[in-house]
């Protein structure tokens, strides 16, 4: 059973990952001073939409890495003490360093709090 869950945050959390590294390349340009009202508009919609576009998509991914953690965490309420040493010991490997789930996941809420910040700023 937590080899499946730990099969499943893999994907999860290689997606969010991505998304953390594609928000890093992400260039919100400012217009051009001679850019016309028109395509000022344009640009802040194109921006808006990105942003908002790479936030629900982190929020996504976020979402499903802690329902398996927590089904993880479900599961191991269910089996013996002795299993269940050998379960945490499986599930520490991909929880643990720097690129382990919950530092992903830290870094994709702060990701977030970034992403809104600047999508306020598009707003205004």
């Amino acid at each position: 059973m937590s080899s499946n869950i730990i099969a499943s945050i893999q994907p999860a959390k290689e997606r969010l990952v991505n998304l953390l590294l594609e928000i890093n390349s992400v260039e919100l340009k400012s217009p051009e001073p001679d850019a016309t009202i028109e395509q000022q508009e344009i640009l802040y919609t194109m921006r808006n939409r990105t942003l908002e576009d790479k936030l629900r998509r982190i929020q996504l991914c976020i979402k499903t890495l802690q329902s398996l953690s927590d089904d993880w965490l479900k599961y191991t309420r269910t089996i013996t003490s002795m299993k269940k040493k050998e379960e945490e010991k499986a599930f520490e490997v991909i929880t643990v360093g720097e690129t382990g789930i919950y530092q992903i996941l830290q870094q994709g809420n702060e990701a977030i709090i970034t992403l809104i910040m600047d999508k306020e700023d598009v707003e205004q």
